[in-house]
């Protein structure tokens, strides 16, 4: 089994990097997903400006963050070819679709300028029951892959992070850039 390769180049090529173990990588995301929840639960109900601020930090994480999964680090686990492994991961796939709705719905709100919150509490419980189901269904199946599987998945995954940041940034550039014409 190998990992999907990242641009064309497989990933067993690169030796500069030390990279963090994908299950680890993914835990870290989910404290930091978890600590923008928190955020946006402490803010009062008239700070509707900096609440869609933090809706957009939390959409481009979990944007990052179900693509590298639906990208890399579910076809590695479910290349293990278990019923158990391959039901887990199905199961995963549908929690992200259910998100993947609930952001659109909560892009619609900000567009017709209303409240967030609603829906921010439905994104919020959402999030973190899949969260917790992947930490305990999917992350010990992952933790059971070979060693060297391990090293080019994780290196897969925080090349194809950097190139997600890196491509937000460039089109975040091209906003905010005049258009000399």
């Amino acid at each position: 089994m190998s990992v999907p390769e990242v641009q064309g180049s497989p990933m067993s090529d690169t030796t500069d990097l030390l990279p963090i173990p994908p299950p680890a990588m993914l835990k870290a995301v989910h404290r930091q997903m978890k600590e923008l929840f928190v955020r946006y639960d402490a803010l009062g109900l008239h700070e509707s400006q900096t609440k869609r601020a933090l809706f957009r930090e939390i959409e481009e994480g979990l944007g990052d963050q179900l693509q590298i999964e639906e990208v890399l680090f579910y076809p590695a686990v479910e290349s293990m070819k278990s019923s158990l492994a391959i039901d887990v991961v199905l199961k995963a796939l549908r929690a992200h679709r259910q998100v993947k709705a609930l952001l659109v719905e909560m892009r619609v709100l900000i567009g017709e300028n209303e409240s967030l919150d609603g829906k921010m509490d439905e994104l919020q419980l959402c999030v973190l029951a899949h969260l917790r189901e992947e930490e305990m269904e999917i992350f010990p199946h992952a933790r059971a892959l070979p060693p060297e599987i391990l090293l080019d998945l994780g290196i897969a995954m925080g090349k194809l992070r950097e190139r997600l940041r890196d491509k937000r940034g460039t089109l975040e550039g091209r906003a905010t850039t005049p258009d000399p014409f």
